[in-house]
């Protein structure tokens, strides 16, 4: 076997063993991959490079002309956020598509799985319910909602998980304005499920308030 073919055949190999979800993280932001660990509350994920990493308590992302961004954790804590690199539009703060994670050690796993966003005419599932769905190695429960104005269409999907005495929610935000297609929207919500794919969360013991 010459070296080229060796090398191929090790790149191939290289690829089957990378999880589906890091491997098109990477084709699809074509860019080296970073890894965000928090250390207090023990989870980490994996994002492009080019992306901005925003941490600390709290973080403030905005919607631009829609509002700021906010958790719909009762007392939730918005400690980091990964946004897409974008052109500033006069906007504090805007995030166009972004993954937030906040935290609240106030709720027990129940109340955690029970959540409906703000705006409940848009809420899906509906109040009470809390459906789950796996992405990467977690069982989250999921809901989502929207909203729009000014020619811009929000949308954010949550997921929550129940760890270490603590509720974690992962917001997945887009806005869309008037010429993105569906083809469009379904291949950002892509980008930012590949990066939740990536969360681990470790054991730890997290002091309730």
């Amino acid at each position: 076997m010459n070296l080229r073919r060796a090398a191929a055949v090790a790149l191939v190999g290289w690829y089957l063993m990378v999880p589906p979800s890091i491997s098109s993280l990477a084709a699809s932001a074509k860019s080296k991959l970073s890894t965000y660990t928090n250390q207090t509350y023990r989870f980490s994920f994996r994002y492009p490079s080019d992306w901005t990493l925003k941490e600390g308590d709290p973080v403030k992302l905005s919607w631009g002309y829609l509002g700021p961004v906010e958790n719909v954790l009762p007392n939730g804590i918005t400690v980091a956020a990964v946004v897409v690199p974008y052109e500033p539009n006069g906007v504090d703060n805007f995030a166009p598509l972004f993954l937030s994670v906040s935290i609240d050690t106030t709720l027990a796993a129940n109340d955690c799985n029970r959540f409906a966003p703000a705006h409940k005419q848009w809420a899906e599932p509906d109040p009470g319910s809390h459906p789950t769905t796996k992405i990467g190695a977690i069982w989250f429960t999921e809901a989502k909602d929207g909203s729009a104005g000014l020619g811009h269409q929000r949308s954010a999907k949550y997921y929550h998980v129940f760890k270490n005495r603590a509720c974690y929610e992962f917001e997945l935000g887009l806005v869309a304005s008037s010429g993105m297609t569906e083809g469009d929207y379904d291949e950002k919500l892509r980008e930012l499920k590949a990066i939740l794919a990536t969360v681990t969360i470790r054991p730890t013991t997290i002091a309730p308030r």
